[in-house]
């Protein structure tokens, strides 16, 4: 399935005010989110791709947001991800399946 994620994210952040909200991205590596970095308070990456989240670190430094963002390598299944979020979107349609049924 092609996914237009620059579609996606516009629609996304018309529809949605991440202002002051931190935001957790399960298959953050690709860096499709990195323009709702801008308005969030914070967001916290999690991708199971270490070489992924790299190329995001650099993405993210480039655009002065590094103080915005958290990066954790490891399967969101797994791993205790942060208590207080706002928003979580998954990346991947089975975690989808699994956050959403």
């Amino acid at each position: 399935m092609a996914t237009d994620y620059a579609l996606m994210m516009h629609n996304l952040l018309s529809f949605y005010d991440f202002k002051d909200k931190t935001l957790v991205t399960i298959g953050a590596g690709g860096g499709q989110f990195l323009s709702c970095g801008h308005p969030a308070r914070r967001i916290v990456a999690i991708d199971q791709d270490a070489t992924a989240l790299d190329q995001l670190r650099v993405s993210v430094a480039k655009s002065n947001m590094g103080d915005k963002f958290e990066f954790i390598h490891g399967d969101f299944l797994t791993i205790n991800p942060p208590a207080r979020t706002d928003i979580t979107i998954p990346m991947t349609y089975e975690l989808a399946l699994v956050q959403f049924n």
